[in-house]
């Protein structure tokens, strides 16, 4: 039952869980104003009295902090009317006077999405709550509580800026992206949201990803239908943790686990690494480590990198996995180069099984040369099972029944010699001969799919690498004229009318700076070459240079990524006879 009291102000503390910094002074000079105006109502001229509960001899406010204020005000001003102030009492848990604060602070129309979020997450820590049921006291959604909460992983200042209104929710929900799979960038992306109104969030995020050093692309956007996959030939990024080949994962060396720890290569340290590296191959808790000396040693993740290392969860569920604006990131590359080994090995293992090849060495195998299905003799050395046969890893589709993609049957020894000394004396006597035929079929096609990747290369690293040459170009019907009548040959989609001004902007850019660099390059040649895309990004390396624009850090790395998946299937070689 409700007491009124009138209780002195020296003997009434605020809230406990009061925020600190969310006193309003304009506010407090209103409800002064107020109080003076209308002190003759009685009640010390307040139309809804406060309410509080007894803690021992003194008062704690549930709500009405600022009238609080508004009575101090006035005492200290030498009205002795105020230095009392009527208050409702009554038996309050400490939850409830968590709840009758946050529910005045959330009925004020200027609270802040951080504000919120402060509230929420500390009334789910305190009271132990989950977000169905602070959705339900905050009449929020589960999934609204969860965005309010994840904005408090960016940093204060980032914060700041959406608390005052520089940085709105939507980009803020896209900076928690780039902040949980790549935090150095996060502030890089921010500034250029802040000073570009015209900008795509989606497309800054993915650009900067793209140049992260630390970040694989793994599936472009350009992959239209297709199921996302890790990479060409790899798994598909749907597969569970289970069904991934884990046993097939490096075995992780004490010095590298040294390494990753930040420790020095001493002998105390490696008996602390090595103990760490067998808790978490035990997959659980050991004897001997205790849960405050993890968290001392986990000094920024360390620990739970190595974990995740030994253990990688399915990449769909990792919180390093990534899809922005269509494109798929890994931004933990240490973990995708273990993995994509896994996979590699266990591809290779089961081949190996089923076919009853070995794997090449190239050690003791020395020279070797791919057999192709469409060539009648190798496909006679194939079905005789020839001992010099042998599997090895590559980007020639051969054919062959059985032979995962990325791999190829290959002879070696004796074999190998007296083939490759045949197909080269056919070729230099026998010019009209199908083997020659073929062979200008096969390199035909080669240089096709030489094309194909260096300008889904251009597109789609390229040309968001030097975007910010035309960033000053605003008007889209110039650039819409300009690309139409300089671009072709673009590997990407036109935005129809529907599409927002700065998805066109973007487009028409890069459409343009696709063929200015088409223009400057000698594409003939280059397509010529063995590896064409890093020929490719090392003469943009000089234009770049040349031009003042900065390269992703890991340029040639995504050059040398795409020259691995670029592949000649037999049945393209058939369809060009």
């Amino acid at each position: 039952m409700d007491t009124q009291v009138l209780i002195p102000l020296y003997k009434i503390d605020p809230n406990p869980f009061q925020q600190e910094g969310v006193r309003d002074e304009a506010k407090v000079a209103e409800i002064a104003e107020s109080l003076q105006r209308n002190r003759e109502n009685g009640a010390k001229g307040l139309l809804q009295l406060p309410i509080a509960r007894r803690v021992g001899d003194r008062c704690q406010l549930a709500f009405g902090h600022h009238r609080f204020y508004a009575f101090d005000c006035l005492f200290d001003q030498g009205d002795t009317f105020f230095e009392e102030m009527p208050l409702l009492v009554r038996e309050l848990s400490d939850q409830e006077m968590f709840e009758a604060l946050a529910a005045e602070n959330f009925k004020r129309r200027d609270i802040g999405d951080i504000e919120k979020a402060r509230t929420i997450q500390d009334y789910m820590t305190r009271f132990e709550k989950n977000s169905v049921e602070t959705g339900a006291f905050f009449n929020l959604s589960p999934e609204s509580v969860r965005d309010l909460v994840r904005l408090l992983k960016l940093p204060k200042d980032l914060q700041s800026g959406v608390e005052d209104g520089t940085i709105n929710r939507s980009n803020a929900r896209r900076l928690l992206t780039i902040q949980r799979v790549a935090p150095d960038q996060v502030r890089e992306v921010a500034k250029e949201l802040k000073g570009n109104t015209e900008a795509d969030p989606d497309q800054v995020i993915s650009r900067t990803l793209v140049g992260s050093g630390n970040t694989v692309l793994m599936w472009a956007n350009w992959h239209r239908g297709d199921e996302a996959m890790a990479g060409e030939h790899l798994w598909p990024l749907r597969l569970s943790a289970e069904k991934f080949p884990k046993s097939h994962l490096p075995e992780m060396s004490v010095t590298q686990v040294v390494k990753l720890m930040g420790l020095k290569m001493e002998y105390g340290d490696k008996r602390v690494a090595e103990t760490y590296l067998n808790h978490f191959k035990a997959g659980g808790p050991v004897e001997g480590i205790k849960e405050e000396s993890y968290t001392a040693m986990n000094k920024g993740g360390c620990l739970d990198r190595l974990a995740h290392l030994i253990n990688p969860p399915a990449c769909s569920a990792c919180p390093f996995y990534a899809k922005v604006n269509g494109d798929h990131f890994c931004a933990f590359k240490e973990c995708h180069n273990r993995k994509v080994k896994a996979w590699q090995s266990n591809e290779l293992e089961q081949a190996i099984q089923s076919l009853g090849i070995a794997a090449y060495d190239h050690k003791t195998d020395g020279k070797y040369i791919v057999l192709v299905s469409y060539n009648e003799t190798h496909k006679k050395l194939v079905s005789n099972a020839s001992p010099d046969l042998r599997l090895r890893k590559g980007n020639t589709y051969s054919g062959f029944d059985g032979v995962p993609d990325g791999f190829a049957i290959v002879a070696v020894g004796k074999i190998a010699e007296k083939l490759l000394t045949k197909e080269a004396s056919s070729s230099r006597n026998d010019t009209n001969s199908d083997n020659y035929r073929e062979e200008q079929r096969r390199l035909a096609k080669m240089r096709e799919a030489h094309q194909d990747a260096t300008y889904a290369f251009l597109w789609n690293v390229a040309t968001p690498s030097f975007a910010g040459l035309l960033n000053d170009v605003t008007n889209v019907e110039f650039l819409l004229e300009m690309s139409d009548r300089m671009a072709r040959g673009v590997p990407a989609e036109e935005p129809n009318g529907k599409s927002t001004k700065a998805v066109r902007l973007d487009f028409y850019r890069r459409a343009l700076l696709f063929s200015l660099l088409d223009d400057v390059l000698d594409m003939w040649e280059i397509c010529q070459q063995k590896n064409p895309v890093v020929t490719m990004a090392k003469e943009l390396q000089g234009q770049a240079a040349t031009w003042g624009v900065k390269l992703p850090k890991n340029w040639m790395e995504q050059a040398a990524e795409a020259d691995k998946a670029i592949t000649v299937t037999v049945e393209t070689v058939k369809a060009a006879a």
